[in-house]
Formats: C-alpha cells, structure tokens, sequence
C-alpha cells in the first residue's frame, strides 16, 4: 500500500478490498492469519499511511 500511495497518491486498494467485503468475495478467515475480517486493519494501515505515519 505504501508503495501505490507514493507511485499514484492514492490508495485505490483500499476500495478493492472494501467492494469485495461488500460483495461477500473476501476470505479473511482463511487468508488471513488472525482468522478474522483484515478490513480494520487496512483501514489503520491506509490512515497511518496518509499520514505519513509508522504501521507499527
């Protein structure tokens, strides 16, 4: 993510993984290693991301 917000200044994956929440096409609870929705955690990522600031 933080690289496609320095290439383009945006983050348009953020509304992929929003639409696929929405449409019932994600698979957190198999993908993801916590087992449950990453959309949260993305959305801290995007933020701490436009805001310059660390993932950590």
């Amino acid at each position: 993510m933080r690289a496609e917000w320095e290439a383009t200044g945006r983050l348009d994956s953020v509304e992929t993984i929003r639409s696929a929440v929405r449409e019932g096409r994600c698979r957190c609870e198999t993908l993801n290693p916590s087992g449950a929705c990453c959309l949260g955690d993305v959305l801290r990522a995007a933020q701490a991301i436009r805001v310059g600031g660390s993932l950590r």
